[in-house]
């Protein structure tokens, strides 16, 4: 059976952490959820935690090579490009824009570059074979999955439906160490070999 519900390491942490992130995304004080606080600085720690992962595996290391630099997209998003960097003082959760700062104009075609390379990577490699192969042959860690789909659901429902940021960031929270704990599993447990 390829679907497997073993209560591992990381699967039991990620149930803890979901555990958690329920009353979080109620109880928390809305200053955690703004941009460089709390939450978003959690992210950012589980995102380069989940791209150490991606490096240091031995196997299908293209594979987990590309996942690294999908994960610098993500990262970079969470910072806003390094625009979260540049605050208006005096403001709240408010930067500069792009065209306020020395080489802003630069930030976006540089990240769309590197975008297009991430994307051409995928299939000058071909992973396109070894993702068809996780997808169709390897066990799936089906405690993760869920949390990471919660995680990912919840987030955009709380922010586009509720414009809730406190639920967004602790589910998007959820979403990321899903994330990281499925990247671990299939890179470093044999059971997901």
């Amino acid at each position: 059976m390829r679907f497997c519900f073993k209560l591992d390491k990381p699967t039991i942490f990620l149930i803890l952490a979901a555990i958690c992130v329920v009353p979080a995304s109620i109880f928390l004080p809305y200053r955690y959820a703004l941009e460089s606080s709390l939450l978003e600085n959690l992210q950012l720690v589980v995102l380069a935690a989940a791209f150490v992962f991606c490096v240091k595996t031995k196997e299908h290391k293209q594979l987990f090579i590309w996942i690294a630099m999908v994960l610098v997209i993500l990262f970079l998003r969470e910072i806003n490009i390094f625009r979260v960097f540049f605050p208006i003082e005096g403001e709240v959760n408010t930067f500069a824009e792009w065209d306020e700062l020395r080489y802003g104009y630069l930030a976006h075609p540089l990240y769309g570059l590197f975008i297009a390379y991430t994307l051409f990577y995928f299939f000058q490699k071909k992973l396109w074979k070894i993702a068809k192969e996780y997808l169709l042959k390897v066990k799936i860690p089906t405690i993760p999955y869920i949390l990471m789909f919660v995680g990912m659901i919840v987030g955009r429902v709380g922010e586009k439906v509720y414009k809730n940021e406190l639920v967004e960031e602790s589910f998007e929270l959820l979403f990321y160490l899903s994330l990281c704990a499925i990247i671990y599993l299939y890179g470093f447990d044999k059971k997901y070999k």
